[in-house]
């Protein structure tokens, strides 16, 4: 009786015990790895950019949920910034004087008109390189600029290429006056200037005021008009291939950087379009607009009546 009773006095003491080792076990579960309060701490912590938050939750957590990554982040929090060596400036490279090159030669060209038609139609001007001769001016070329020659070292021999070079300059200059010309320029430079072709002198056609017939008309055209023409296309054709050749001339020189002939080449150039180039071309663009001219004219009843007796 005595052992019942003290049996029953030991149960709420084990009861006691059991209670007070199983409340902190209970406890350190609630708070512990994946519950509720580890990852309200870890979202509280994630995403700051301050070591020391995540220390204290592995500090709390060793072995959390999160722990990987909360080492990964301090790892990187903690690395150093590298810093990037210092570069010294580089200076940009000297660029060396380069002489200017002389400009494109570009010597208009007379235009090529064509023969006209028969005398029952009136003829089309055909413009090879250049406006129509009936219809639009020829425009004048684009002088070309000289050439620029660069100065050497050594000083004597610079004094003597600015004392040549003020010579070239002058005799261009010479050259750009109405009659002058550049042969001098040329023989003072060792080349020689392709020659000008000689051209025919053209007198002015005069047409008559009217014609008996349209045979009379046709028969003007054959015997004194086509010839006027053939003669104005052959100056004008003449004009254009020596123009031809002082281009070819001028690239020539060009390849090989030789300013000396290419500005006696331009010159030469714009003396000649001045002076031969334009005049014969003008001159047969007035031949051209003459068969309209002797087209028109009428053919008149008393001349006719004369031819018949």
């Amino acid at each position: 009786m005595a052992g019942l009773n003290l049996r029953k006095a030991a149960l709420p003491l084990a009861a006691g015990l059991l209670l007070s080792v199983s409340a902190p076990a209970h406890a350190q579960s609630a708070n512990g790895v994946g519950s509720p309060f580890e990852l309200a701490f870890w979202q509280s912590v994630a995403g700051s950019d301050d070591p020391a938050v995540y220390d204290a939750y592995l500090q709390q957590y060793p072995a959390g949920t999160f722990a990987g990554l909360a080492r990964a982040k301090l790892a990187t929090l903690r690395k150093a910034p590298i810093s990037p060596a210092a570069v010294a400036p580089v200076a940009a490279p000297a660029v060396a004087p380069v002489a200017a090159p002389a400009a494109q030669l570009t010597p208009a060209v007379a235009t090529v008109v064509s023969q006209p038609a028969p005398p029952s139609a009136p003829p089309t001007p055909v413009a090879a390189t250049a406006p129509a001769a009936a219809s639009v001016p020829m425009q004048s070329p684009a002088e070309p600029k000289p050439a620029v020659v660069a100065a050497p070292k050594a000083a004597i021999a610079e004094a003597s290429d600015v004392t040549s070079d003020a010579n070239l300059l002058l005799e261009l200059a010479r050259s750009q006056e109405v009659g002058g010309g550049t042969d001098r320029v040329a023989a003072a430079n060792g080349f020689a200037l392709p020659p000008r072709p000689v051209l025919t002198e053209i007198a002015d056609l005069s047409l008559p005021t009217s014609f008996c017939s349209a045979e009379q008309r046709n028969a003007f055209y054959e015997t004194r008009y086509k010839p006027h023409l053939d003669l104005a296309r052959a100056n004008n054709d003449a004009a254009i291939a020596h123009m031809q050749k002082l281009q070819q001339a001028y690239d020539s020189f060009q390849l090989s950087r030789d300013p000396s002939p290419m500005n006696a080449l331009a010159a030469e150039a714009s003396s000649y379009q001045q002076q031969v180039a334009a005049t014969a071309y003008a001159r047969q663009a007035a031949v051209v607009r003459q068969f309209d001219q002797l087209m028109a004219l009428p053919i008149t009843a008393c001349q006719i009546a004369t031819a018949t007796k």
